[in-house]
């Protein structure tokens, strides 16, 4: 009986045995396919990693051409404003030398005749209306007007009018 009972034990050690062994399989196959599913997920993620990095460096790269165009515009802009300024700057400059011009052509036309001749005129102009307002006293001190204004006028510039003009 012994044997049949070291039989039934190697039996039933070959049986624990072989369950092992199907549990060892079995927990292989398990992880050899969840290591499988880990290496897709991960290849997954990597690869959707991959692709918003590039999706980020393509709109990295736009945001540098549109800023790269911006400079371009704001540069050209400046360079407009620039150029006007220039041309507003240089419209003054000739208005400006215009009004010199101007003002040097009205100083050439004034001469020292036509100062003289202006000059004379005044002082005509005075000596009439000095002789009209002193006919009334002249005529009181039993004077002529003529004889007045020229003791009036002795010794002053405008001495000279006495003679040039006929004062009664």
């Amino acid at each position: 009986m012994e044997t049949k009972k070291e039989e039934i034990q190697r039996e039933k050690r070959k049986q624990e045995s072989l369950t092992l062994l199907n549990d060892y399989n079995f927990s292989k196959q398990e992880h050899v396919e969840y290591n499988d599913y880990l290496k897709t997920r991960l290849d997954k993620e990597h690869e959707t990693s991959l692709k918003e990095k590039l999706n980020l460096l393509e709109i990295l790269v736009k945001d540098k051409e549109i800023n790269n165009a911006e400079i371009e515009r704001r540069k050209a802009l400046h360079d407009i404003d620039h150029k006007i300024e220039e041309a507003l700057l240089a419209l003054r400059l000739q208005e400006v030398q215009a009004e010199v011009d101007a003002v040097v052509s009205k100083a050439n036309a004034i001469s020292p005749d036509l100062i003289a001749a202006l000059q004379a005129f005044g002082d005509k102009e005075l000596a009439q209306k000095m002789a009209d307002s002193m006919a009334p006293l002249a005529i009181l001190g039993g004077k002529s007007v003529a004889d007045v204004f020229s003791q009036l006028l002795k010794g002053t510039k405008l001495e000279h009018l006495i003679g040039n003009s006929n004062i009664e």
